[in-house]
């Protein structure tokens, strides 16, 4: 099978002698690389559902899981395990617990250190946001012999994890990035 561009067609079928309107040129356009964030399920009651991948530790060995929950007019992120009677997370200087809520169930980013203490990478995920829509992103802290996961945005200043019925702001975290 013979093929042939556009140009070429247009010659064999245009007249003898007949001027050509020339095609405009087509120029190539970068590609937007956008990337597929997390995916999510629904739970309750610290329950944890199938496909979710651990990313963080308890002093004591026990998994925590990524989860999110619709609170205070925003959405944040926190971490769940077996034996948690929801999502626990930070906010307003307090831990809190959400009953229901979403958990992250696959891993497609990485986790990364920021260059300095509150940056956030460019290449962050969003998992999260507050009511006035400021972002909020997936951190990973060092706390009490165990990696905590929480919540870190513009304003925080640092990784926001909820602990011991408290909101911290640590300083020494890993931001997940794609």
């Amino acid at each position: 099978m013979m093929t042939m561009t556009v140009a070429a067609a247009a010659l064999l079928l245009a007249p003898l002698g007949a001027d050509l309107a020339r095609a405009p040129e087509v120029r190539a356009t970068p590609m937007i690389r956008v990337q597929a964030g997390p995916d999510w399920r629904m739970a309750s009651g610290g329950y944890v559902p199938d496909g979710a991948i651990a990313q963080g530790q308890e002093n004591n060995g026990e998994f925590l899981y990524v989860c999110a929950a619709e609170a205070f007019n925003g959405r944040h992120v926190g971490k769940v395990r077996p034996g948690f009677d929801g999502c626990h997370y930070g906010y307003g200087g307090q831990e809190y617990s959400t009953q229901s809520y979403e958990v992250m169930v696959n891993n497609p980013g990485y986790w990364q250190q920021p260059e300095y203490p509150g940056a956030i990478p460019n290449n962050a995920f969003q998992l999260g946001y507050e009511a006035d829509m400021t972002p909020l992103f997936l951190c990973l802290a060092p706390h009490n012999g165990g990696y905590q996961p929480g919540k870190i945005g513009p304003r925080t200043g640092g990784c926001n994890i909820g602990y011991g019925g408290r909101e911290l702001t640590l300083y020494d975290y890993q931001v997940y990035v794609y």
